[in-house]
Parts: C-alpha cells; structure tokens; sequence
C-alpha cells in the first residue's frame, strides 16, 4: 500500500487548492479564474467539503464539549500527513480521545495503516472498505499522541452501514 494516494490523486489535490481559496472567503467564479477550473467543478468541490464539515459540526452536539478543528488541508490528504494530523493533536490541548473525519482513499489508507490488531472480523470488514459514514475505532497505547505509530493501534470497533444492516 502506498503512503500516497495513488489515481485520485490530482482530484484531491484540485479540491484541496479550492478549499484553501474558498475558506479565505474567495468566489467560487474566482476561484474557478485563478485555478483555471470550469465553475461547476469548484461547486462540486465546495459542495463535497461543506458536506464533511456539516457532517462534523452535527456531531458536535452529540458530545460532551469537544475542540472541533476543521483542517481543510486534511480534505483528500494520503495516511503521513493524516498520521502527522493525529501526532501534532496535543497543540494546543492535549486531547485523550480524538475524531477524524475525512474521504476515501487517504481515511481508509491510514486506518488500515494504523491497525496492528483488535477484532478480528472488524479487521476482515475494515480490509474490504472504510465506506461513508463507516467508524473504526482505534486504542494506542502511549502516553502521548505523539508516539501513535502505523501498526500499532488496536482495532476495537469497525461499524460501518452495511454491518448495521446486516445485523
């Protein structure tokens, strides 16, 4: 598995340069100008990114108080700069439980990367897919987020849609 997301990658990159300029309050016709986009696909892209961040702010309210960051450079980022994400959380607090939520296919890179053991059959679904509103669930065991490391997580849950239907 590559540390670089590998097809998709110039359509992440494109969405990331978006986001950059739509976050500094720039127009989507602007943005479509400067990066030489049609308007349609900065829309798009607009779309897709507010939809995660609606996604994160809805689950602000189901727990207690968190520091919700939105990271727009995480949007489509490959596993090390995930990864590099997760090992800076303790700046400025120093959280001791932390929420991503991003795309496919950096999200399920990572989490595969992560995942040194756990639950077997969380682990056989996880390997298939890391699908929309799917949660896996990680433990480290380390002193500070720093020392997360690939392969040493331990899977506790898989959930995805798909299980939840089955059963």
């Amino acid at each position: 598995m590559s540390l670089v997301p590998t097809g998709d990658e110039p359509r992440f990159a494109e969405m990331r340069q978006v986001v950059e300029l739509y976050v500094q309050n720039k127009q989507p016709g602007v943005i479509a100008k400067e990066l030489g986009l049609r308007r349609v696909d900065v829309l798009n892209h607009i779309d897709e990114w507010k939809r995660t961040a609606v996604g994160s702010e809805a689950m602000k309210d189901r727990v207690a108080a968190p520091q919700v960051e939105i990271l727009p450079e995480l949007y489509g980022a490959n596993p090390a700069h995930i990864l590099e994400s997760i090992r800076t959380a303790t700046i400025p607090a120093d959280p001791r439980r932390l929420l991503l939520v991003g795309h496919n296919p950096g999200m399920h890179e990572v989490a595969l990367m992560l995942m040194g053991r756990g639950d077997p059959a969380g682990a056989k679904a996880l390997g298939h897919n890391l699908p929309t509103a799917g949660l896996a669930i990680f433990d480290f065991d380390v002193k500070d987020w720093g020392d997360v490391a690939y392969r040493r997580g331990k899977l506790v849950l898989f959930v995805s849609p798909k299980l939840l239907r089955q059963g």
